[in-house]
């Protein structure tokens, strides 16, 4: 007779089996694990490393101060000239142009939505992209509303006057 326990429903040499099976199963996973992320160890350091990196830079996104100042003083600061800004408006209506133009071709692919084989994949893809052109559009405009104004506003301004249409 064995010192080992029996249970009532096997006969000893199963546990071996069960303890083996177990055994090869926790190996294979490692393999899977470290052909799929390489080696865990080093994985999760850099993991760590990553999201303390994030940590510091949210940190001191935080402890920023905004910079108080008139237009004038910040056309000082970066040394630009009144002709300089003559073509950074230019420049700002033609990037405005563009991205309304990308807009446009995004919404016309949209309007392709009936008769593509993968329509989540398209419509996926053209939110996205139209989510990104608008954001850019919404930041050239808002840097455009300053330079036309010759002042510095926050945005939350610049989007009340652009909603209810006061200037």
């Amino acid at each position: 007779m064995s010192a080992e326990p029996q249970s009532e429903h096997n006969d000893g040499r199963r546990d071996g089996a069960l303890k083996r099976a177990g055994g090869a199963v926790r190996w294979v996973g490692r393999a899977a694990a470290y052909s799929i992320i390489g080696d865990r160890k080093a994985f999760v350091e850099e993991r760590r490393r990553n999201f303390g990196l994030i940590r510091g830079f949210i940190d001191q996104l935080r402890s920023r101060r905004a910079r108080r100042e008139t237009f004038a003083e910040a056309m000082e600061r970066q040394q630009i000239s009144e002709g300089d800004l003559i073509s950074i408006e230019a420049s700002l209506v033609k990037q405005a142009r563009w991205y309304v133009a990308a807009m446009a071709i995004v919404l016309v692919v949209f309007c392709l939505l009936p008769w593509v084989r993968s329509p989540i994949s398209h419509i996926t893809l053209c939110v996205s992209l139209g989510g990104y052109c608008g954001v850019i559009l919404m930041r050239v405009r808002f840097r455009l509303a300053q330079v036309r104004a010759r002042e510095l506003f926050p945005l939350s301004t610049w989007l009340r006057r652009f909603w209810t249409g006061a200037n």
